[in-house]
């Protein structure tokens, strides 16, 4: 099962990355693939190896809403609890854009873990927010002296679009015994 799992959340997460716009406009170029490698650059190293996306594959409506489902219920949670600071508690803004982050003694927590400002609020526009603050965040870390690695942060991350996942499998299921 946690194989499946874990298969899923790849899937989504790349599926996600085929629903947005996958280069900027000054590097967009119109070949019909584009190849991303993805590396931690402290350690020069590749995490998961190279992706190729078909920039003519364009998810299907049913496939958008899965994704928008899952990550609208993917709370941001396990993020701010990486390397052993689980007492950690988050705290978003009703606007969505607003994190805060406070350790168990109610202190704000101002290291890797600390809340962020989001572009677009995840309960409104979770393919955008997945876009433009989750994904760049998996990439290069909450600041320059981020001492995480993004095998870490996508760790964490996964830990918490599992979650989103579930709710998408266990609202399924629940349609499909009430029919």
């Amino acid at each position: 099962m946690k194989t499946k799992l874990n298969l899923l959340i790849g899937v989504v997460m790349c599926s996600a990355l085929l629903a947005c716009e996958t280069t900027s406009p000054s590097t967009a170029n119109n070949s019909k693939t584009q190849t991303i490698t993805n590396t931690d650059q402290s350690k020069n190293s590749t995490y998961f190896g190279t992706i190729t996306i078909d920039k003519n594959q364009t998810p299907t409506d049913y496939q958008l809403s899965v994704i928008h489902y899952i990550l609208k219920n993917t709370h941001e949670n396990h993020i701010h609890k990486m390397r052993g600071e689980t007492d950690n508690r988050v705290f978003v803004h009703k606007n969505g854009q607003q994190e805060a982050v406070f350790n168990s003694k109610g202190k704000p927590v101002t290291n890797y873990n600390r809340g962020s400002y989001n572009y677009y609020a995840n309960a409104q526009y979770p393919i955008k927010h997945f876009n433009f603050d989750m994904l760049p965040w998996i990439m290069m870390g909450n600041s320059p002296t981020d001492p995480t690695t993004m095998r870490e942060r996508l760790y964490y991350y996964s830990l918490d679009l599992s979650y989103g996942i579930q709710s998408y499998i266990f609202n399924l299921c629940t349609r499909q015994f009430l029919k």
